[in-house]
């Protein structure tokens, strides 16, 4: 596990657009409406859980690197390159 950010006031749905137009899953449209905004979660941390094969630990960091990566120039700050 490691931290990727927090829930900000702009996380809405329709920010975040459903990438995949089938018919949502029982379990998914439970989910999407016991979420009903930013406002009870606003500043919550919001964490990531990397699971790679026995004794591939290297390639978790090499993973987790990326990903941070990733995020923090979504984000514009150079300091975590």
């Amino acid at each position: 596990m490691f931290p990727v950010g927090t829930v900000e006031e702009t996380d809405t749905w329709e920010k975040y657009p459903r990438a995949i137009k089938d018919d949502m899953s029982r379990d998914d449209a439970v989910f999407r409406k016991a979420y009903t905004g930013p406002e009870k979660y606003n500043h919550a941390p919001v964490s990531l859980q990397l699971v790679t094969r026995r004794y591939n630990e290297e390639q978790a960091l090499l993973i987790v690197e990326e990903v941070v990566r990733c995020i923090a120039d979504a984000k514009g700050d150079i300091t975590a390159t």
